[in-house]
């Protein structure tokens, strides 16, 4: 056991990384710690990424998460959960089907980096002012900085990139985050 937060939690040793189990997946406090998944670690349902935060040693629960502020210029706290995510169901669903149909790797892996792409806003010189402003009015609706990745319809690299690792995961492509 590992003392983490005030409460024991079980801990699991993948490799050589250490983690600390809580309210959230394994994936999310190797991501956290590790800022990284590797080949063969999969974003799991529930998995939350609140970004680097500066001088915690854990990854705080989603209660304290959901209690984090929230609104323009801050950071929104990113949540993968396909059974309530509806939008993010949907697009895994798409990814499927048209995966199965490419059968050459290389030709896979960009039909899902440009529609990982062309989901979170395609290419555009003022996505990162689009995504912010999209962000803010996100949380502010939610009241949460707590936001499911399937409803972002602007992302820059963060949201692009677990995006791109969830369909990737989906579609059975081996893929780092």
């Amino acid at each position: 056991e590992i003392e983490g937060g005030g409460m024991a939690f079980e801990g699991l040793t993948t490799g050589m990384r250490k983690v600390v189990l809580g309210d959230v997946p394994p994936s999310a406090h190797l991501y956290f710690v590790n800022h990284y998944l590797d080949f063969g670690e999969r974003v799991e349902d529930g998995f939350v990424d609140p970004g680097r935060l500066a001088g915690a040693s854990r990854l705080p629960s989603v209660a304290e998460l959901a209690h984090r502020p929230f609104g323009p210029g801050e950071r929104e706290v990113l949540l993968v959960n396909v059974r309530i995510d509806s939008r993010l169901r949907a697009r895994i669903e798409h990814t499927k089907h048209e995966a199965r149909v490419i059968t050459d790797s290389r030709d896979r892996i960009k039909a899902l980096a440009g529609y990982a792409s062309d989901e979170l806003g395609g290419v555009s010189a003022l996505i990162g002012a689009d995504a912010d402003t999209h962000l803010a009015a996100l949380m502010s609706e939610a009241q949460s900085a707590i936001v499911p990745l399937g409803e972002l319809d602007y992302g820059v690299c963060r949201h692009r990139a677990l995006l791109f690792k969830v369909l990737c995961d989906a579609a059975g492509v081996e893929c780092r985050l």
